[in-house]
């Protein structure tokens, strides 16, 4: 055989195997392609994911710095509205505890008058410390032990606390005021003990420490918490 027969008969083998090399370049430039597309994809999905979750806890920072300041809001509200209520109910309080601790007034009015002759108006005010300084912690311990309870029934009825019904918040103020009374008792039980205290009688205690100091030297700790099962009751049953 010829050079010529070689030439032509080894011409379709090349031309064969040049095809073949250009399906394989071809190939090989498309799954660098696909593979380019799809890590690019992956990008722009991660990078999506990351704005969104940057997006998440932006909102939940903003969010929560709302409830603080709600919560802030609330209690301030709640302090205030507190040392209102005391300066304003504090006078009645102390004729209607100095009328179911003694027989020597008549009535109301012989009350009322006894006091402002003999005492003036402070007299109405005796042992209105304790609740104005304790306003502030009161309404703290109120709501915070309010919203666990609250968490606690939400969780016991798988719920949210904001969707609790009618019956379930009930039940979560009932389990709140056995607590909310270990600070609410102590406090009571000092206001009145110096509002019993009459002009010209004996005075007994100088003030709020000293009530402290003589209960826990002849009651123990436990006549710090003098009528705390009343409180309770008194709690439970106030709408």
């Amino acid at each position: 055989m010829d050079r010529t027969q070689q030439r032509a008969a080894t011409l379709p083998i090349t031309a064969h195997t040049h095809v073949c090399a250009a399906i394989r370049s071809r190939r090989s430039k498309a799954v660098r392609s696909d593979q380019k597309l799809t890590l690019t994809r992956r990008k722009m999905v991660e990078r999506i994911s990351m704005e969104e979750g940057d997006d998440g806890k932006k909102a939940a920072t903003a969010n929560h710095g709302d409830k603080g300041g709600r919560l802030a809001a609330e209690l301030l509200g709640g302090t205030v509205g507190g040392i209102l209520q005391v300066l304003v109910g504090h006078p009645l309080d102390t004729v209607k505890v100095r009328m179911q601790s003694s027989s020597y007034y008549r009535g109301v009015w012989h009350c009322m008058s006894e006091t402002a002759q003999k005492e003036g108006l402070r007299g109405f005010y005796k042992g209105v410390g304790p609740p104005i300084v304790m306003s502030g912690a009161l309404n703290a311990a109120l709501f915070g032990t309010n919203g666990f309870m609250k968490r606690v029934v939400a969780t016991a009825f798988d719920t949210r606390p904001d969707a609790l019904s009618m019956p379930q918040v009930v039940l979560a103020a009932v389990m709140t005021a056995p607590v909310y009374c270990t600070i609410l008792a102590p406090v009571e039980m000092i206001k009145c003990r110096l509002q019993v205290q009459r002009f010209g009688a004996k005075r007994q205690y100088s003030g709020p420490f000293d009530v402290i100091r003589q209960t826990i030297a002849h009651d123990g700790i436990k006549g710090i918490f003098a009528g705390y099962r009343i409180t309770v009751l008194t709690l439970h049953s106030t709408p």
